[in-house]
């Protein structure tokens, strides 16, 4: 794909770190793992849309913050399924570039770019997935965001307010997601959760469902995939898996019911969240199958991220990590496999997780991770 700035340049997607601007236009070349995994996700539900369809209605896409189009070309180019793609922008010169880089790709019959503000760039219409992808926080675009989705559609959200939603600065989570952050190890994973619970929430008041089928945290961001369904029981089954994270004084980590008391040794507390699963196997599964397909695509980070992904669907919530128990314990860490081998030996579950390196989910409670640990810890002593 050839991107073009504003200045007229040929840009291609860079692995550069960070945010960029030109000229005003906003692009981020460090969000290629966003977009490229955008094209696998849109091209799955696409498929489903044709197989439920049969008055050949194409898969409808609204990007209502488009900027220089980057991601509403690429879908239109490198999505294996019919879809129409609405790129909408309120700066007038983002409209422009989008219709530029739609002619220099050629794909204009199939991205239709717009100019106005996000709540009225479909001019009354709806989407089959509707993309949140600001520069800060999707929240006051939410109400509208899941106003524009189908039934049976797809709301992606992008949040790089990451200080607030990993507590560095809590006023601003609290404000923006009604929520209380969780800063400190394990801090990723509650953003994500933090995020999804703020959506589905604002889906409830619309009497609309939304459950996560995919949900990373990537560098300077956080992104979910949540399916939508419409109807009050189901919308109520979505707030009950709402829940509250928090650490006990042995550093046990779970997601208690959000009406619980929370016990007074509590060390840290964060909440309301999504308590839920943050993936569905089954499109998981589905987009490895696709990833081949798609020569344009960085494999290696998607290959990896789609993995872990996949290890830790079945997992509980909330994560761990080795080097900050070794901390707790006052003790070397041993390696992630040998506490892994240490906590299966004792009969508990061990998946590698994408938070961090060093991270890891377990059933086990602190007490009994400890017990692990110092076993693991042991058996590396030994073999030194």
């Amino acid at each position: 794909m050839r991107l073009l700035m504003p200045a007229g340049r040929p840009d291609a997607e860079r692995r550069d770190k960070g945010p960029g601007k030109v000229e005003g236009v906003f692009y981020n070349p460090a969000m290629r793992l966003n977009r490229d995994l955008s094209v696998l996700v849109t091209e799955a539900w696409a498929e489903r849309h044709a197989a439920r369809r049969t008055d050949g209605r194409p898969f409808r896409v609204y990007d209502g913050l488009a900027a220089t189009g980057a991601r509403a070309v690429r879908l239109a180019k490198e999505v294996r399924a019919p879809v129409e793609v609405v790129a909408n922008d309120r700066d007038p010169d983002a409209v422009a570039l989008i219709r530029e880089n739609a002619r220099t790709n050629d794909v204009e019959g199939r991205v239709v770019a717009v100019q106005g503000d996000f709540a009225f760039g479909l001019a009354g219409g709806r989407a089959d997935l509707v993309d949140v992808d600001p520069f800060g926080s999707p929240a006051p675009f939410l109400d509208t965001a899941i106003r524009l989705v189908r039934d049976r559609g797809l709301l992606a959200l992008t949040a790089t307010d990451m200080t607030a939603l990993c507590g560095v600065f809590p006023e601003p989570c609290r404000r923006r997601y009604d929520a209380e952050p969780w800063h400190g190890p394990g801090m990723h994973e509650c953003a994500v959760r933090i995020l999804i619970g703020a959506a589905v929430r604002a889906a409830a008041r619309h009497d609309v469902a939304l459950t996560p089928v995919l949900s990373h945290a990537t560098d300077h961001y956080v992104r979910t995939y949540l399916a939508v369904r419409n109807g009050a029981k189901r919308a109520d089954a979505a707030v009950a898996r709402l829940g509250r994270a928090v650490e006990e004084a042995d550093g046990t980590r779970h997601v208690q019911d959000r009406d619980a008391l929370v016990p007074a040794d509590v060390v840290r507390a964060a909440g309301p969240l999504w308590g839920g699963a943050l993936h569905d196997k089954a499109l998981l599964s589905d987009l490895v199958a696709r990833l081949g397909d798609h020569a344009a695509l960085h494999h290696k980070p998607l290959s990896a991220l789609l993995s872990l992904a996949m290890e830790e669907a079945g997992a509980p919530p909330l994560h761990y990590e080795v080097g900050e128990w070794g901390r707790r314990l006052g003790s070397n860490p041993p390696s992630r496999e040998g506490l892994f081998a240490a906590l299966r030996a004792h009969g508990h579950t061990a998946t590698r997780t994408q938070f961090g390196r060093d991270a890891f989910k377990t059933d086990a409670t602190g007490p009994q991770l400890t017990e692990a640990y110092r076993a693991a810890a042991q058996d590396a002593q030994k073999e030194r």
